[in-house]
């Protein structure tokens, strides 16, 4: 399965899948939180779990369940539409941060 990396439903699809089944984590798995926005994600997949045996079973095999439970009751007040929303916040904010710092030179951080 594939997903656009900025479709938040997308790839809260993919990893409850993943985890409700059981399989074995891969790249794409690991891509699903690689967005600046994995507490949203795992808020979500927190919120899934809550109707989703199998995915409440494997959850902690997964992803750390205690850090997932805080990301969930930081944003417990906000409805599914509004969490999809702050997950694109997230987003921007992550990348916006990300081009503006200042490059970092490998070699004389390991001096």
């Amino acid at each position: 399965m594939s997903f656009k990396p900025q479709s938040f439903a997308g790839r809260v699809r993919y990893a409850a899948d993943l985890i409700a089944s059981g399989a074995r984590p891969c790249r794409a798995f690991d891509s699903c939180f690689e967005n600046y926005d994995g507490d949203a994600i795992a808020a979500a997949l927190i919120r899934e779990a809550a109707t989703n045996r199998d995915l409440a079973q494997n959850l902690g095999r997964y992803i750390n369940r205690a850090r997932a439970q805080e990301a969930t009751d930081r944003r417990q007040h906000l409805s599914d539409e509004a969490l999809k929303r702050e997950a694109e916040r997230l987003r921007r904010e992550g990348r916006t941060e990300a081009s503006t710092a200042p490059p970092r030179n490998v070699q004389l951080a390991l001096l």
